[in-house]
């Protein structure tokens, strides 16, 4: 068997149920230190139930393995017969649910070419005789042999083995009457295999007190995890107030006690809890100070961005002119307005405000400066200027009266034109009148004249034709006549 193969899958999650589906090295034993598999610990660490833990130790071949496969309740897993190497040393550990005892894990150690067992030391010993199994032929594939192959004696006897392992393997209690889980043994396995190889002796009492300051220490860790989890889960910096950041690290302190309190093991005079107190405690400073800061940048960047326009009317002169402090002050009260209504400014709000407009203290100052002295020289020029501008305005006055007296005869001689245009439209349409009346009176004479030419035309013309069918009637009068003569 090699201490280095792995469990089947790559992860492996204890709660709430175990499967470990074969035996897995727990600490290897080689030509150097031992060593203990991080995979194996990490199992341990993840059963919260009590354990009880079986070890079998004994030479090789001697039947160890196929007695802890037969408590873990199968036929294969901790490997059997020749397929065991002499020089392979270790313990290999295998995890299954108590048979005999609800919320129990059973805890299997099978230590592998461990000798000379009468050199330890077993205050309580129970003896149990084994027949032979089966035929010593066999013997190689017992792993494979159903009951009905083996010799029932034996079955009887592995049987009755199994039961008493059940039902006399007790907890693992630890000083001060202490069950341990999982958890507690994977720390005393990794103490106890450092003392080992630091070439110490294991003392239970000092391996207790060890096991004590790892997992308070880890409890502490993890008590500090969940308070910063916490707060930066529900703290949104810069906080609105100090009330608003205390209640926050208050509740996250306590579900951060109450995580200690879950993990915490024998801290019998609350060190540890007070050292997460003043981690805590350190933690609530750090978060005031960036609190502070985070509060501090989000207001600069709110006055710098508010206060802009106004900076640059500065820069632009806005301000320079009688009256300017006045309208830049106004503005300013209206910018300041503007920023206390911004949200989550944080408790630097008032105080960065006041800064910002002390710093801005000389430019208002310069300004109103600038406003007095354009103010009075305006009011010297308006006193220099007063009589001109009287005078100005006495002159302004003459030249309004001239004018209207110029619009006034404008517009009489306007109507006078108007007048005259009006006569001269109504003659030149009267004249227009008779002339036509004129051209018609020669169009009628012209047409009467020519209507007596036509008729005098036509009287001729009808005299003539008179005489033209005259003389041809006369002509056909005679010609009938000569021919009646002829007849």
């Amino acid at each position: 068997m090699d201490c280095q193969s792995p469990i089947k899958g790559d992860t492996v999650d204890m709660a709430p149920l175990i499967h470990m589906p074969e035996p897995l090295c727990l600490i290897e034993n080689t030509n150097g230190p031992l060593l203990v598999n991080p995979e194996a610990l990490k199992i341990l660490s993840a059963i919260r139930q009590p354990v009880v833990v079986v070890a079998i130790v004994g030479l090789y071949r001697t039947g160890k393995s196929y007695l802890m496969n037969k408590l873990a309740g199968k036929n294969k897993g901790f490997s059997v017969g020749s397929t065991v190497q002499s020089h392979t040393k270790g313990i290999w550990m295998w995890c299954v649910p108590h048979p005999k005892k609800p919320n129990h894990t059973l805890v299997l150690l099978d230590t592998e070419g461990l000798g000379d067992v009468e050199k330890k030391f077993f205050p309580v010993k129970k003896c149990f005789i084994f027949d032979l199994p089966t035929h010593q032929k066999k013997l190689a594939q017992l792993e494979t042999l159903h009951n009905d192959d083996l010799d029932p004696k034996f079955v009887q006897q592995v049987a009755e083995f199994c039961s008493y392992i059940f039902s006399h393997s007790k907890t693992k209690t630890l000083s001060g009457g202490i069950k341990a889980s999982g958890s507690h043994l994977e720390n005393l396995v990794q103490t106890y295999v450092n003392a080992i190889n630091s070439g110490d002796l294991p003392c239970m009492e000092s391996e207790v007190l060890t096991l004590a300051q790892i997992k308070n220490s880890v409890a502490v860790q993890k008590a500090i995890a969940h308070y910063d989890q916490e707060m930066g889960q529900k703290l949104q910096l810069p906080a609105e107030t100090l009330q608003e950041l205390l209640y926050l690290h208050r509740a996250s302190e306590k579900k951060a006690i109450e995580v200690f309190m879950k993990n915490s093991f024998k801290d019998e005079d609350q060190g540890y809890q007070k050292k997460l107190e003043m981690q805590l405690a350190a933690k609530q400073n750090d978060f005031h100070k960036r609190n502070l800061e985070a509060s501090q940048n989000r207001c600069s960047a709110l006055l710098e961005d508010i206060f802009h326009p106004l900076e640059e009317n500065v820069k632009q002169g806005v301000y320079s002119k009688p009256g300017g402090h006045r309208l830049f002050i106004q503005q300013r009260d209206e910018l300041k307005a503007k920023y206390n209504q911004e949200p989550r400014k944080g408790i630097q709000a008032e105080e960065a405000l006041q800064k910002y407009l002390e710093s801005k203290e000389s430019m208002s100052v310069t300004i109103l400066q600038t406003d007095l002295a354009l103010t009075a020289m305006e009011k010297e020029i308006e006193g220099i200027t007063e009589e001109f501008i009287k005078a100005e305005a006495q002159r302004l006055m003459e030249s309004l009266m001239q004018h209207q007296q110029m619009m006034e005869s404008r517009k009489i001689f306007h109507q006078e034109q108007v007048r005259l245009m009006e006569t001269n439209r109504v003659y030149q349409e009267a004249l227009q009148q008779r002339v036509m009346e004129c051209q018609l009176q020669v169009l009628i004479k012209k047409r009467l004249k020519s209507s007596r030419r036509n008729c005098k035309l036509r009287t001729e013309n009808f005299m003539m034709n008179s005489r033209i069918f005259q003389g041809m009637t006369h002509q056909m009068i005679h010609a009938s006549y000569s021919k009646e003569l002829k007849h």
